[in-house]
């Protein structure tokens, strides 16, 4: 992946990694920037990482082991993680189903995964669709060109579920704040909240 196009600071996801995870694995972690909002919030938490490209020359890498490489076919297999970050991931991942049940092998006894998706029932690009007929491919974003797999709520919680784990949370994030559609959500009480959100987090922990 490209550093400066998928280099995001993500410290909106902080709060749904678990406060006492000791060892974190951030898979996709690119420069490291939020392997360096882990450390900001507690600075003894060991951040592992995982990307397809190197380290960016002239950065200092924030991470106790890096990884140059693909998950899960070059993830760790002797070290347990206490949470497994796949933070706008999944939906990049030809089989992000195994990618789950594969990081339920990796936790540990309280261990947790937390994900980032974005979501593709948002308004913007159901009424696109619905009324342009248009299902155009960007850059970056929800139809960003080298997602593979695009998920709704109901489709989140079936993956999670089929790979193993039960839903800690499930919460629409980052929602569009402006306009007509923010204003009738204002009004319903966020019964749209779903419909604007660019992207959900997800806390999963393994059924026992």
């Amino acid at each position: 992946m490209e550093p400066s196009r998928y280099d995001i600071d993500r410290r909106d996801m902080l709060p749904y990694v678990p406060a006492g995870a000791r060892r974190v694995l951030d898979v996709g972690c690119n420069t490291g920037r939020f392997a360096n909002n882990l450390r900001e919030r507690d600075e003894t938490v060991e951040v592992w990482g995982i990307d397809p490209t190197p380290p960016a020359a002239g950065i200092t890498d924030p991470h106790v082991c890096r990884i140059t490489g693909h998950f899960p076919d070059d993830a760790p297999t002797d070290v347990a993680f206490d949470c497994i970050a796949f933070n706008d991931v999944l939906e990049h991942m030809i089989d992000p189903w195994g990618a789950l049940e594969f990081a339920r092998t990796m936790l540990s006894a309280e261990g947790q995964v937390v994900a980032c998706i974005p979501n593709i029932r948002n308004i913007e690009v159901l009424r696109t669709l619905v009324v342009n007929g248009r299902w155009r491919y960007a850059d970056t974003g929800i139809l960003d060109r080298t997602h593979l797999r695009f998920f709704t709520r109901e489709s989140i919680v079936s993956m999670f579920e089929e790979a193993g784990f039960e839903i800690v949370a499930l919460d629409p994030i980052n929602p569009n704040r402006r306009g007509r559609w923010a204003a009738t959500n204002r009004f319903l009480r966020g019964r749209l909240d779903d419909l604007l959100a660019l992207q959900f987090a997800v806390v999963g922990q393994p059924c026992r």
